[in-house]
């Protein structure tokens, strides 16, 4: 039995809970005749970025190397696969320990080094360096780079900066990619045809900014961006205390911070939507947008007589495999802005559509499918809050 563990308690600051934090962020291995722990990996050592590992991971077999492997690939929302022998827990391909930026934040202790893994490659944005910015003009690029270079940077695990900028920085701010939703969330995953060993991820990318301050009601010495005074559960308010009337910080944790003019300051990259990977060798075979591409503009003058190039939509795709297809929804908050919804279907060979049908609302959850009396159904939870309901397609009589 594999089970995926989430992280310590609170999401952005771990000063109570030293060192690496066993058995959090981390798919342990039980074995279901004893109970006794066979092996475990940690994805996160001291989670600080809200990493909990997400899903459930996919078993299969596959030959790699010329050798039949038993496989465990785990989607994170830090944006990578990470692939183990299900039988060992040791990776298939190299898993290096890497040293990565340290907190500046009193009494957190962060741990030296995370593993990155060798393949497959991220199929999210990670950190922010300055490769990963645009330079449609060199006015552009200094624009990106200037707003870029408020917040700490780095290629990955960039710890929050102290809201006030009295780490040893000055930054009051960290570049955060994934962000807490991920990568790959509660509401997707993967899925993994046995039959070929390719494994298709549906995933989110974007950019926001996190940062910590002292809460005045928290027992926490510090936490993400939050008030937590009149809360149930809280301190009593300290006295003299007056509630914030605006955020703290250079920026509140949210998309628009990495928007120069309604344009993203990251390149636009092949991150987010669907990727196929080949798990026979790790690498990736084809990538396409959620629902399609995103037309951009601005009214900015920076951007004049640029040509914008389209970006991918938002939002984690909720994919399921067929003998010929991948199907997917667009997911709660994805697909293009103002599109109406749909259910895609497309080649898995190759990520070509092969066909869509529309729906009453994007889909909130991966979609299921069985046969019944002969007859091929596809099930789906669409709404949210008290307006929910689930939508059953049923292929016509005589589809293969």
């Amino acid at each position: 039995m594999y089970i995926p563990v989430g992280m310590g308690l609170v999401d952005e600051y771990g000063g109570h809970r030293p060192g690496a934090n066993l058995f959090a962020n981390s798919v342990v291995a039980i074995d279901v005749k004893t109970g006794k722990r066979k092996w475990h990996y940690q994805f996160v050592h001291h989670d600080i970025w809200d990493y909990d590992t997400p899903m459930a991971p996919n078993l299969f077999d596959a030959v790699i190397d010329g050798k039949p492997r038993k496989v465990l690939a785990q989607t994170t929302k830090q944006g990578w696969v990470y692939t183990l022998d299900r039988a060992t827990g040791e990776p298939i391909w190299p898993i290096v320990e890497t040293p990565v930026l340290q907190s500046e934040v009193p009494y957190e202790k962060t741990w030296p080094t995370q593993p990155i893994p060798s393949k497959p490659a991220p199929f999210s944005q990670q950190g922010l360096v300055e490769s990963d910015l645009i330079d449609y003009t060199p006015a552009i690029r200094d624009s990106a780079l200037a707003l870029a270079r408020k917040c700490r940077m780095g290629p990955y695990y960039v710890p929050a900066a102290l809201a006030d900028g009295k780490g040893k920085s000055g930054f009051r701010c960290a570049w955060y990619a994934p962000g807490a939703s991920g990568g790959v969330n509660i509401d997707g995953g993967a899925a993994v045809d046995v039959e070929t060993g390719m494994m298709y991820v549906g995933s989110q990318s974007g950019l926001t900014t996190i940062q910590v301050q002292k809460d005045p009601c928290s027992e926490l010495r510090y936490t993400s961006i939050h008030d937590s005074c009149g809360l149930l559960g809280a301190l009593p308010a300290p006295a003299g205390y007056q509630p914030p009337t605006a955020p703290i910080g250079g920026f509140e944790r949210r998309s628009g911070a990495a928007r120069i003019g309604n344009v993203s300051i990251l390149k636009p990259k092949e991150y987010g939507g669907v990727t196929a990977y080949d798990m026979t060798t790790g690498a990736k075979s084809w990538w396409i947008p959620n629902g399609g591409f995103q037309k951009i503009t601005s009214n900015d003058p920076l951007f004049a007589g640029v040509n914008l190039p389209p970006q991918s939509p938002g939002g984690q795709a909720q994919i399921i495999t067929t003998k010929t297809l991948v199907i997917y929804g667009t997911g709660r908050l994805g697909g293009v802005p103002g599109a109406t919804p749909m259910l895609f279907a497309v080649d898995k060979k190759t990520g070509k559509q092969v066909g869509a049908v529309e729906i009453p609302s994007r889909t909130t959850a991966v979609p299921m499918t069985f046969m019944h009396q002969g007859k091929q159904y596809i099930v789906f939870a669409i709404g949210a809050e008290k307006n929910t309901s689930l939508v059953a397609l049923r292929l016509p009589d005589g589809t293969p």
